[in-house]
């Protein structure tokens, strides 16, 4: 995308996310390459820690690709606008709220699996790549339900490329919001 550290999602702001994209970058190389990262009882805060981050983060942005399905519930009857950025704002406050369902956010590339592959980056650089990958995508909760009874929920989707992939095997097809 576009003046976007993000491969696919657009900043909600118009002022850069590259100093702030920057800084997380650095935070995550320094904490997965920390010996702590390695012992299994201080592993799953500080997983938390990095999940949280990249959530906040993760806000700033409004998604560009919606599935099929999503879209036809937008049209035939839940009344939003995917194009609106202060709606997403609203959204991510009130993701619970029943005016957005059946629509869901799911992160395409799970964040478990980013972080792992962050702990095997050499540079910052390395994993500012990896965290391009970083995207929400909307889908509907019937197929989030598909892909949580999957055997792909964490596994099979390390990377953009095989999540989307597993999109396609579960008939999840997405499009681009324009």
């Amino acid at each position: 995308m576009k003046n976007s550290p993000l491969m696919n999602m657009i900043p909600l702001e118009s002022n850069s996310m590259e100093v702030e994209f920057k800084d997380i970058c650095e935070y995550i190389y320094i904490v997965t390459h920390c010996s702590a990262f390695d012992n299994e009882d201080i592993r799953s805060s500080l997983k938390k820690g990095i999940s949280e981050v990249l959530h906040i983060f993760g806000q700033k942005f409004k998604p560009t690709r919606i599935s099929e399905r999503a879209f036809l519930s937008c049209i035939n009857g839940i009344k939003i606008n995917l194009l609106n950025s202060k709606m997403y704002k609203e959204w991510y406050k009130k993701r619970k709220d029943p005016i957005y369902e059946p629509l869901f956010f799911e992160h395409i590339v799970p964040l478990g699996s980013i972080i792992e592959r962050c702990k095997e980056c050499g540079s910052i650089n390395e994993i500012k790549t990896t965290l391009s990958e970083l995207e929400f995508v909307i889908i509907t909760k019937e197929e989030d339900d598909i892909l949580n009874k999957s055997k792909y929920k964490e596994k099979g989707r390390e990377t953009l490329e095989k999540a989307e992939k597993i999109y396609n095997e579960c008939d999840i097809k997405l499009k681009t919001i324009t």
